[in-house]
């Protein structure tokens, strides 16, 4: 890929728009070119800044009374000149036109926070994809969470709950810093067998919900630990995510 062609499609890989492989082709393409990554990043950041000041239409609970007045005054200034029976079906159409300006208007503003919440989605997948890219899966090569835990501080501003759980079947393989939404997050990488699990983690925030979901193959299973948010991508089984979410806020091992 080059830049010039990397450059067109930017917008729709960081909307998550492009298939897994055209995902694969621009996350290569900005693992090579320092200054493709560049404006990857400045995107990232108008994104975040624009998703967090921007303002969001919320219809004000009185818009309802607000419309219902301003047709009952244009229906009973035209009274005069209209029947009855006319003005009471004119005043039924008006309403109706009113509802459906309501409507559209909520829709679109759930609309908007379900986008929000797919982007989101599409971001945490990303984050999975690219740490599989040759030497990108962990900033810090460790199975001891003393070396991983300390590697954080100054990094990112939270603890991260890294534990070392080779006993138990899910060996950690270090940590890296990402990027999701725009802002660092602490990536602790573990294993299964084959199959590489990434915990993203950042703290509580209420901007980055995310619930339980399968895509693209990958599962999305979240938890929170003390004032910590964290969310495991990997397409190992999810009885197997579910066993390691419980090891990582289990009692016993903080």
């Amino acid at each position: 890929m080059t830049c010039t062609e990397c450059r067109r499609t930017l917008d729709a890989y960081l909307d998550g728009e492009l298939d897994v492989r055209g995902m694969l082709d621009v996350e290569s393409h900005l693992q090579a070119c320092a200054a493709c990554a560049r404006a990857a990043e400045a995107k990232r950041a108008l994104s975040a800044v624009v998703r967090e000041r921007a303002p969001v239409f919320k219809p004000p609970p009185e818009l309802e009374a607000r419309l219902r007045a301003r047709i009952a005054s244009a229906t009973d200034a035209a009274a005069p000149a209209r029947s009855t029976r006319t003005s009471r079906v004119a005043s039924w159409a008006a309403l109706a036109v009113a509802a459906s300006i309501a409507l559209v208007a909520g829709v679109r503003w759930r609309s908007d926070g379900k986008n929000a919440e797919a982007r989101l989605m599409e971001e945490l997948v990303s984050a999975h994809l690219r740490s599989l890219q040759a030497n990108h899966l962990v900033d810090v090569a460790s199975s001891d969470q003393h070396t991983v835990k300390p590697w954080f501080q100054g990094r990112v501003d939270f603890g991260v709950p890294a534990r070392a759980l080779t006993a138990a079947g899910f060996p950690l393989q270090g940590g890296r810093i990402d990027y999701v939404a725009g802002r660092p997050v602490a990536a602790l990488v573990y294993r299964r067998q084959q199959h590489v699990m990434n915990v993203l983690c950042w703290p509580r925030d209420s901007a980055l919900n995310v619930a339980a979901t399968q895509t693209r193959g990958l599962q999305i299973v979240p938890f929170a630990t003390g004032d910590v948010d964290c969310a495991i991508v990997s397409d190992a089984a999810l009885t197997e995510i579910s066993q390691l979410r419980t090891l990582l806020t289990a009692d016993a091992i903080r």
